[in-house]
Protein backbone atom coordinates (compact mmCIF):
# COMPACT_ATOMS: atom_id res chain seq x y z
CA UNK A 1 0.00 0.00 0.00
CA UNK A 2 1.42 3.45 -1.63
CA UNK A 3 1.17 6.57 0.80
CA UNK A 4 -1.57 8.73 0.00
CA UNK A 5 -0.14 12.04 -1.72
CA UNK A 6 0.19 15.04 0.32
CA UNK A 7 -2.64 17.15 0.74
CA UNK A 8 -3.07 20.59 0.19
CA UNK A 9 -5.14 21.42 3.15
CA UNK A 10 -2.08 20.12 5.43
CA UNK A 11 -0.74 24.08 4.58
CA UNK A 12 -3.80 25.82 6.30
CA UNK A 13 -2.89 23.72 9.69
CA UNK A 14 0.97 25.18 9.55
CA UNK A 15 0.00 28.52 8.55
CA UNK A 16 -2.77 28.56 11.03
CA UNK A 17 -0.25 27.16 13.47
CA UNK A 18 1.98 30.59 12.38
CA UNK A 19 -0.59 32.95 13.09
CA UNK A 20 -1.90 32.19 16.18
CA UNK A 21 1.75 31.48 17.50
CA UNK A 22 2.40 34.88 16.37
CA UNK A 23 -0.84 36.18 18.48
CA UNK A 24 0.28 34.66 21.51
CA UNK A 25 3.98 35.74 20.70
CA UNK A 26 2.54 39.20 20.87
CA UNK A 27 0.73 38.99 24.03
CA UNK A 28 2.92 36.89 26.37
CA UNK A 29 5.11 39.96 28.10
CA UNK A 30 8.49 40.21 27.75
CA UNK A 31 11.21 40.50 30.21
CA UNK A 32 8.33 42.01 32.71
CA UNK A 33 8.43 41.45 35.98
CA UNK A 34 4.94 40.67 38.07
CA UNK A 35 3.58 38.39 40.82
CA UNK A 36 2.44 35.24 40.31
CA UNK A 37 -1.17 34.88 41.76
CA UNK A 38 -0.71 30.89 41.93
CA UNK A 39 2.23 31.25 43.62
CA UNK A 40 1.35 33.34 46.91
CA UNK A 41 1.61 36.36 45.13
CA UNK A 42 5.52 36.19 44.94
CA UNK A 43 7.52 38.50 43.19
CA UNK A 44 8.95 37.18 39.64
CA UNK A 45 11.26 39.02 37.72
CA UNK A 46 9.95 37.81 34.05
CA UNK A 47 6.31 36.37 33.85
CA UNK A 48 6.02 36.00 30.86
CA UNK A 49 6.84 32.56 29.04
CA UNK A 50 9.39 30.27 30.95
CA UNK A 51 13.20 30.48 31.27
CA UNK A 52 12.90 32.82 27.97
CA UNK A 53 14.83 35.78 29.14
CA UNK A 54 17.59 33.12 29.89
CA UNK A 55 17.30 31.61 26.54
CA UNK A 56 17.38 35.60 25.39
CA UNK A 57 20.56 35.96 27.56
CA UNK A 58 22.00 32.83 25.94
CA UNK A 59 21.53 34.29 22.73
CA UNK A 60 22.22 37.88 23.74
CA UNK A 61 26.36 36.90 24.68
CA UNK A 62 26.51 35.46 21.04
CA UNK A 63 25.85 38.56 19.36
CA UNK A 64 28.18 40.05 21.70
CA UNK A 65 30.89 37.58 20.39
CA UNK A 66 31.55 36.12 24.22
CA UNK A 67 31.26 32.84 22.50
CA UNK A 68 29.29 29.70 24.08
CA UNK A 69 28.81 29.91 27.93
CA UNK A 70 29.96 27.42 30.73
CA UNK A 71 27.13 26.77 33.19
CA UNK A 72 28.67 28.14 36.22
CA UNK A 73 26.91 26.68 39.71
CA UNK A 74 28.81 29.87 41.90
CA UNK A 75 27.89 32.22 39.27
CA UNK A 76 26.35 35.07 41.74
CA UNK A 77 24.13 36.19 38.37
CA UNK A 78 23.05 32.63 37.88
CA UNK A 79 18.81 33.72 37.76
CA UNK A 80 20.11 34.88 34.45
CA UNK A 81 22.52 32.59 33.18
CA UNK A 82 20.80 29.11 34.04
CA UNK A 83 20.27 27.98 30.37
CA UNK A 84 23.95 28.26 30.18
CA UNK A 85 24.41 24.40 29.72
CA UNK A 86 22.43 24.05 26.89
CA UNK A 87 23.48 22.85 23.51
CA UNK A 88 24.17 25.91 20.92
CA UNK A 89 22.47 25.15 17.79
CA UNK A 90 19.14 26.98 18.28
CA UNK A 91 21.06 29.84 20.13
CA UNK A 92 23.56 29.98 16.57
CA UNK A 93 20.38 30.54 14.65
CA UNK A 94 18.86 32.71 16.64
CA UNK A 95 21.66 34.94 16.79
CA UNK A 96 22.23 35.37 13.20
CA UNK A 97 18.47 36.30 13.39
CA UNK A 98 18.73 38.75 15.68
CA UNK A 99 21.46 40.23 13.37
CA UNK A 100 19.71 40.46 10.63
CA UNK A 101 16.84 41.97 12.36
CA UNK A 102 18.72 44.54 14.45
CA UNK A 103 18.57 42.60 17.70
CA UNK A 104 21.67 43.90 20.37
CA UNK A 105 20.96 43.09 23.74
CA UNK A 106 17.50 41.87 23.19
CA UNK A 107 16.15 43.31 26.43
CA UNK A 108 13.14 45.41 24.90
CA UNK A 109 10.28 43.81 23.04
CA UNK A 110 11.19 45.08 19.78
CA UNK A 111 14.45 42.69 20.03
CA UNK A 112 12.53 39.75 21.40
CA UNK A 113 9.50 40.07 19.06
CA UNK A 114 11.36 38.53 15.92
CA UNK A 115 13.39 35.52 17.52
CA UNK A 116 9.83 34.87 18.77
CA UNK A 117 8.40 34.78 15.74
CA UNK A 118 10.99 32.62 14.64
CA UNK A 119 9.92 29.76 16.60
CA UNK A 120 6.26 30.48 15.60
CA UNK A 121 8.50 29.91 11.67
CA UNK A 122 10.31 26.64 13.38
CA UNK A 123 6.78 25.22 15.17
CA UNK A 124 5.03 25.30 11.35
CA UNK A 125 8.10 22.94 10.64
CA UNK A 126 6.74 20.49 13.28
CA UNK A 127 3.49 20.13 12.61
CA UNK A 128 4.08 19.64 8.57
CA UNK A 129 6.86 16.64 10.11
CA UNK A 130 3.53 15.77 12.00
CA UNK A 131 1.84 15.35 8.96
CA UNK A 132 4.23 13.03 7.25
CA UNK A 133 5.04 11.19 10.31
CA UNK A 134 1.46 10.20 9.77
CA UNK A 135 1.23 10.31 6.33
CA UNK A 136 4.36 8.03 5.77
CA UNK A 137 4.10 5.84 8.51
CA UNK A 138 0.58 4.66 8.72
CA UNK A 139 -0.85 5.45 5.07
CA UNK A 140 -3.75 7.56 6.31
CA UNK A 141 -4.50 11.29 4.91
CA UNK A 142 -7.66 11.27 7.29
CA UNK A 143 -5.55 10.72 10.14
CA UNK A 144 -2.10 12.64 8.89
CA UNK A 145 -4.58 15.72 8.71
CA UNK A 146 -6.25 15.34 12.27
CA UNK A 147 -3.02 14.47 13.40
CA UNK A 148 -1.45 17.94 12.20
CA UNK A 149 -4.52 19.79 13.24
CA UNK A 150 -3.96 18.60 16.48
CA UNK A 151 -0.28 19.66 16.81
CA UNK A 152 -0.75 22.61 15.03
CA UNK A 153 -3.87 23.97 17.22
CA UNK A 154 -2.92 22.69 20.50
CA UNK A 155 -2.62 25.89 22.42
CA UNK A 156 0.10 24.58 24.59
CA UNK A 157 2.07 24.04 21.77
CA UNK A 158 1.07 27.10 20.41
CA UNK A 159 2.57 29.42 23.40
CA UNK A 160 6.21 27.64 23.07
CA UNK A 161 6.19 28.31 19.53
CA UNK A 162 5.66 32.29 20.18
CA UNK A 163 8.45 32.27 22.75
CA UNK A 164 12.01 31.84 22.41
CA UNK A 165 13.23 28.80 23.65
CA UNK A 166 15.38 25.53 21.98
CA UNK A 167 12.03 23.35 22.85
CA UNK A 168 10.30 24.31 19.33
CA UNK A 169 13.62 23.39 17.73
CA UNK A 170 14.10 20.12 19.23
CA UNK A 171 10.56 19.47 18.63
CA UNK A 172 10.85 19.79 14.53
CA UNK A 173 14.16 18.03 15.07
CA UNK A 174 12.67 15.07 16.44
CA UNK A 175 9.46 15.44 14.72
CA UNK A 176 11.31 14.49 11.01
CA UNK A 177 14.25 12.33 12.18
CA UNK A 178 10.95 10.29 13.09
CA UNK A 179 9.24 11.07 9.76
CA UNK A 180 12.12 10.54 7.62
CA UNK A 181 13.03 7.05 9.89
CA UNK A 182 8.76 6.08 8.74
CA UNK A 183 9.27 6.81 5.43
CA UNK A 184 12.30 4.53 5.04
CA UNK A 185 10.38 1.72 6.76
CA UNK A 186 7.77 1.59 4.58
CA UNK A 187 9.38 2.42 1.49
CA UNK A 188 13.26 1.25 2.07
CA UNK A 189 15.60 3.50 3.24
CA UNK A 190 19.21 5.01 1.11
CA UNK A 191 22.27 6.43 2.02
CA UNK A 192 20.62 9.75 1.16
CA UNK A 193 17.34 9.29 3.59
CA UNK A 194 20.20 7.58 5.87
CA UNK A 195 22.06 10.42 6.06
CA UNK A 196 18.98 12.91 6.30
CA UNK A 197 17.92 10.96 9.43
CA UNK A 198 21.68 11.19 11.01
CA UNK A 199 21.81 15.25 10.39
CA UNK A 200 18.33 15.74 11.89
CA UNK A 201 19.77 13.11 14.97
CA UNK A 202 22.63 15.55 15.35
CA UNK A 203 20.98 18.75 15.16
CA UNK A 204 18.53 17.48 18.00
CA UNK A 205 22.03 16.39 19.93
CA UNK A 206 23.06 19.92 19.78
CA UNK A 207 19.70 20.98 20.75
CA UNK A 208 18.55 19.39 23.36
CA UNK A 209 19.85 16.77 25.44
CA UNK A 210 15.98 14.92 25.38
CA UNK A 211 16.93 14.15 21.44
CA UNK A 212 19.66 11.05 23.03
CA UNK A 213 15.82 9.36 23.09
CA UNK A 214 15.67 9.07 19.33
CA UNK A 215 19.08 6.86 19.65
CA UNK A 216 16.62 3.64 21.16
CA UNK A 217 13.79 4.76 18.97
CA UNK A 218 14.98 4.64 15.39
CA UNK A 219 17.50 2.02 16.43
CA UNK A 220 14.35 -0.46 17.03
CA UNK A 221 12.33 1.06 14.08
CA UNK A 222 15.15 0.41 11.57
CA UNK A 223 15.61 -3.11 13.69
CA UNK A 224 12.44 -4.20 13.28
CA UNK A 225 12.16 -3.34 9.20
CA UNK A 226 14.32 -6.47 8.87
CA UNK A 227 17.50 -4.70 7.20
CA UNK A 228 20.09 -6.99 5.27
CA UNK A 229 23.22 -7.31 7.19
CA UNK A 230 24.82 -4.78 3.98
CA UNK A 231 21.80 -2.22 4.91
CA UNK A 232 22.79 -2.40 8.94
CA UNK A 233 26.28 -1.62 8.03
CA UNK A 234 25.45 0.85 4.74
CA UNK A 235 22.52 2.57 5.88
CA UNK A 236 22.50 2.18 10.51
CA UNK A 237 25.87 2.90 9.39
CA UNK A 238 25.73 6.53 7.65
CA UNK A 239 23.11 7.36 9.83
CA UNK A 240 24.71 6.79 12.79
CA UNK A 241 28.04 8.17 11.77
CA UNK A 242 26.90 11.24 10.55
CA UNK A 243 24.74 11.81 13.90
CA UNK A 244 27.71 10.94 16.30
CA UNK A 245 30.32 13.52 14.05
CA UNK A 246 27.61 16.66 15.00
CA UNK A 247 27.05 14.81 18.71
CA UNK A 248 30.36 13.70 20.29
CA UNK A 249 32.60 16.89 20.19
CA UNK A 250 29.44 18.43 22.09
CA UNK A 251 29.55 15.94 24.60
CA UNK A 252 33.44 16.33 24.32
CA UNK A 253 33.21 19.75 25.68
CA UNK A 254 30.96 18.97 28.33
CA UNK A 255 32.91 16.52 29.74
CA UNK A 256 36.11 18.58 29.62
CA UNK A 257 33.96 21.63 31.05
CA UNK A 258 31.84 19.95 33.43
CA UNK A 259 33.04 16.11 34.35
CA UNK A 260 30.05 14.50 32.53
CA UNK A 261 28.70 14.60 28.89
CA UNK A 262 25.35 15.89 29.26
CA UNK A 263 26.44 18.49 32.03
CA UNK A 264 24.09 16.82 34.24
CA UNK A 265 26.19 17.31 37.40
CA UNK A 266 26.39 21.23 36.51
CA UNK A 267 22.61 21.53 35.98
CA UNK A 268 21.89 19.59 39.35
CA UNK A 269 24.58 21.91 41.26
CA UNK A 270 22.91 25.01 39.40
CA UNK A 271 19.20 23.76 40.70
CA UNK A 272 19.56 22.71 44.26
CA UNK A 273 17.39 25.67 44.94
CA UNK A 274 14.73 24.41 43.09
CA UNK A 275 11.45 22.93 44.27
CA UNK A 276 13.25 18.89 45.38
CA UNK A 277 10.99 15.93 45.03
CA UNK A 278 12.11 14.62 48.43
CA UNK A 279 11.13 17.72 50.25
CA UNK A 280 7.42 17.11 49.11
CA UNK A 281 7.63 13.57 49.78
CA UNK A 282 8.69 14.03 53.18
CA UNK A 283 6.05 16.74 53.72
CA UNK A 284 3.38 15.87 56.65
CA UNK A 285 0.67 13.76 55.15
CA UNK A 286 1.99 13.78 51.72
CA UNK A 287 3.72 10.53 50.21
CA UNK A 288 4.42 9.28 46.73
CA UNK A 289 0.68 9.82 45.84
CA UNK A 290 0.56 12.85 46.63
CA UNK A 291 3.31 14.06 45.30
CA UNK A 292 3.05 11.87 42.30
CA UNK A 293 -0.78 12.23 41.15
CA UNK A 294 -3.02 14.04 43.41
CA UNK A 295 -1.14 17.24 45.31
CA UNK A 296 -4.24 17.14 47.50
CA UNK A 297 -1.90 17.73 50.56
CA UNK A 298 1.48 19.62 49.02
CA UNK A 299 0.09 20.75 46.15
CA UNK A 300 2.06 19.12 43.90
CA UNK A 301 0.70 16.10 41.74
CA UNK A 302 2.98 15.45 38.91
CA UNK A 303 0.21 13.85 36.63
CA UNK A 304 -2.40 16.52 37.36
CA UNK A 305 0.03 19.46 36.79
CA UNK A 306 1.23 17.80 33.70
CA UNK A 307 -2.24 17.03 32.02
CA UNK A 308 -3.36 20.44 32.67
CA UNK A 309 0.23 22.01 31.05
CA UNK A 310 -0.78 19.71 28.36
CA UNK A 311 -3.85 21.77 27.10
CA UNK A 312 -2.26 25.13 28.26
CA UNK A 313 -0.98 26.76 31.35
CA UNK A 314 0.27 29.91 30.62
CA UNK A 315 3.01 32.20 31.90
CA UNK A 316 5.11 30.82 34.56
CA UNK A 317 2.56 27.90 34.97
CA UNK A 318 0.26 30.63 36.92
CA UNK A 319 -2.73 31.17 34.48
CA UNK A 320 -5.11 28.29 34.19
CA UNK A 321 -7.60 29.50 31.89
CA UNK A 322 -9.45 26.48 31.35
CA UNK A 323 -10.01 25.93 34.77
CA UNK A 324 -13.37 24.60 34.34
CA UNK A 325 -12.62 22.38 30.97
CA UNK A 326 -9.30 20.41 32.27
CA UNK A 327 -10.93 17.38 33.66
CA UNK A 328 -13.02 17.19 30.38
CA UNK A 329 -10.32 17.48 28.18
CA UNK A 330 -8.23 15.19 29.94
CA UNK A 331 -11.16 12.63 29.85
CA UNK A 332 -11.70 12.92 26.49
CA UNK A 333 -8.06 11.97 25.79
CA UNK A 334 -8.21 8.63 27.75
CA UNK A 335 -11.38 8.03 25.66
CA UNK A 336 -9.30 8.85 22.03
CA UNK A 337 -6.51 6.61 23.67
CA UNK A 338 -8.86 3.82 23.88
CA UNK A 339 -10.00 4.25 20.87
CA UNK A 340 -6.94 4.38 19.42
CA UNK A 341 -5.77 0.89 20.78
CA UNK A 342 -8.80 -0.12 19.93
CA UNK A 343 -8.54 0.30 16.28
CA UNK A 344 -5.26 -1.14 16.55
CA UNK A 345 -6.80 -4.48 17.83
CA UNK A 346 -9.96 -4.23 15.58
CA UNK A 347 -7.64 -3.41 11.91
CA UNK A 348 -4.21 -4.07 12.63
CA UNK A 349 -1.77 -2.67 9.78
CA UNK A 350 1.19 -5.24 9.99
CA UNK A 351 3.24 -2.88 7.96
CA UNK A 352 3.23 -0.14 10.04
CA UNK A 353 4.04 -1.99 13.19
CA UNK A 354 7.34 -0.90 13.16
CA UNK A 355 6.75 2.76 12.73
CA UNK A 356 4.17 2.13 15.96
CA UNK A 357 6.81 0.75 17.96
CA UNK A 358 9.75 3.60 17.46
CA UNK A 359 6.80 6.23 18.01
CA UNK A 360 5.66 4.29 20.75
CA UNK A 361 9.18 3.54 22.48
CA UNK A 362 10.42 7.11 21.62
CA UNK A 363 7.25 8.55 23.86
CA UNK A 364 8.27 6.02 26.36
CA UNK A 365 11.86 6.97 26.67
CA UNK A 366 10.76 10.82 26.52
CA UNK A 367 8.17 10.19 29.77
CA UNK A 368 10.84 8.04 31.54
CA UNK A 369 12.99 10.86 31.36
CA UNK A 370 10.55 12.99 32.02
CA UNK A 371 9.40 10.69 35.57
CA UNK A 372 13.60 10.42 36.45
CA UNK A 373 13.60 14.52 36.37
CA UNK A 374 10.77 14.97 38.55
CA UNK A 375 11.73 12.30 41.16
CA UNK A 376 14.73 15.19 41.60
CA UNK A 377 12.80 18.49 40.66
CA UNK A 378 8.70 19.01 40.76
CA UNK A 379 8.74 19.93 37.72
CA UNK A 380 5.26 18.82 36.27
CA UNK A 381 5.21 20.92 32.92
CA UNK A 382 4.23 18.51 29.78
CA UNK A 383 6.22 20.60 27.26
CA UNK A 384 8.95 18.26 28.33
CA UNK A 385 7.08 15.27 26.69
CA UNK A 386 6.49 17.53 23.63
CA UNK A 387 9.24 15.94 22.19
CA UNK A 388 7.31 13.45 21.47
CA UNK A 389 4.31 15.25 20.15
CA UNK A 390 4.40 13.57 16.57
CA UNK A 391 3.66 10.17 18.24
CA UNK A 392 1.54 12.01 20.47
CA UNK A 393 -0.34 13.57 17.40
CA UNK A 394 -0.36 10.41 15.73
CA UNK A 395 -2.27 8.23 18.79
CA UNK A 396 -5.52 10.95 18.72
CA UNK A 397 -5.40 11.50 15.21
CA UNK A 398 -5.57 8.17 14.17
CA UNK A 399 -8.05 7.38 17.01
CA UNK A 400 -10.28 9.94 15.34
CA UNK A 401 -9.64 9.42 12.11
CA UNK A 402 -11.20 5.31 13.47
CA UNK A 403 -14.33 6.67 13.97
CA UNK A 404 -15.09 7.58 10.16
CA UNK A 405 -16.78 4.57 8.66
CA UNK A 406 -15.58 2.84 6.30
CA UNK A 407 -18.30 3.60 3.73
CA UNK A 408 -17.64 6.95 4.63
CA UNK A 409 -13.49 6.92 4.23
CA UNK A 410 -14.15 5.07 0.69
CA UNK A 411 -16.44 8.19 -0.45
CA UNK A 412 -16.50 11.14 -1.67
CA UNK A 413 -13.65 13.25 -2.14
CA UNK A 414 -12.66 15.33 0.48
CA UNK A 415 -14.04 12.78 3.46
CA UNK A 416 -10.68 12.61 4.46
CA UNK A 417 -10.69 16.09 5.70
CA UNK A 418 -13.76 16.34 7.84
CA UNK A 419 -11.90 15.13 11.52
CA UNK A 420 -9.44 17.11 10.87
CA UNK A 421 -11.82 20.41 10.38
CA UNK A 422 -14.03 19.15 13.61
CA UNK A 423 -11.02 18.71 15.71
CA UNK A 424 -9.78 21.82 13.91
CA UNK A 425 -12.89 24.03 15.06
CA UNK A 426 -12.76 22.25 18.78
CA UNK A 427 -9.21 23.45 19.00
CA UNK A 428 -9.50 27.33 17.60
CA UNK A 429 -12.56 27.56 20.10
CA UNK A 430 -9.79 27.03 22.86
CA UNK A 431 -7.47 29.18 21.43
CA UNK A 432 -9.82 32.24 21.24
CA UNK A 433 -10.92 31.53 25.16
CA UNK A 434 -7.30 31.67 25.83
CA UNK A 435 -6.60 34.64 23.66
CA UNK A 436 -9.54 36.70 25.10
CA UNK A 437 -8.25 36.05 28.68
CA UNK A 438 -4.67 36.16 28.90
CA UNK A 439 -4.39 39.67 28.40
CA UNK A 440 -6.45 40.50 31.74
CA UNK A 441 -4.19 37.68 33.42
CA UNK A 442 -1.04 38.88 32.71
CA UNK A 443 -2.88 42.25 33.93
CA UNK A 444 -2.88 41.58 37.26
CA UNK A 445 0.46 40.20 37.58
CA UNK A 446 2.33 42.86 36.29
CA UNK A 447 0.09 45.37 38.59
CA UNK A 448 -1.38 46.85 35.10
CA UNK A 449 -4.84 45.49 36.56
CA UNK A 450 -4.79 46.16 40.37
CA UNK A 451 -6.88 43.02 41.81
CA UNK A 452 -8.36 39.94 40.39
CA UNK A 453 -11.75 41.89 41.47
CA UNK A 454 -11.33 44.27 38.85
CA UNK A 455 -11.33 41.69 35.94
CA UNK A 456 -14.78 42.13 35.66
CA UNK A 457 -14.91 45.53 35.60
CA UNK A 458 -12.29 45.72 32.93
CA UNK A 459 -14.55 43.08 30.74
CA UNK A 460 -17.28 45.69 30.80
CA UNK A 461 -15.89 48.34 29.80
Amino acid sequence: MEAPKPHRAIWIFVILHILLAGMYASITPYRTGGNLKHQGGAFAPDIGAPDERQHANYVARLLRGEGIPVLDPKDPNLYENYQAHQPPAYYIIAAGVAKVTGGVKLESRSEGLPLRFLNALIGGATVLGTYFFVLWGFRRQDGALTAAAFAALLPMNLALSGAISNDPLLYALCTWALALTARGIRNGFTVKSAAGIGLLMGLAFLTKTTAVALIPAIGVGFAMARPSKSDILRIGGTAAAIALFLGVPWWLRNLSAYGDPLAISAFNAAFTGSPQAADFLKFPGGGPVDYWVTGSVTGTGVAWWTLRSFFGVFGYMDIFVFEAFYGILAFALAILLFLRLASMRKAPDPEAKPVQAMGFLFFFVVLALFMRFNSQYFQGQARYLFPALAPIAATIGLAIASLRKESSAKGKAGGELVPSMVLGIVLIGLNAFALSKLPSEFGVRTGEIATVSELGAVGSR
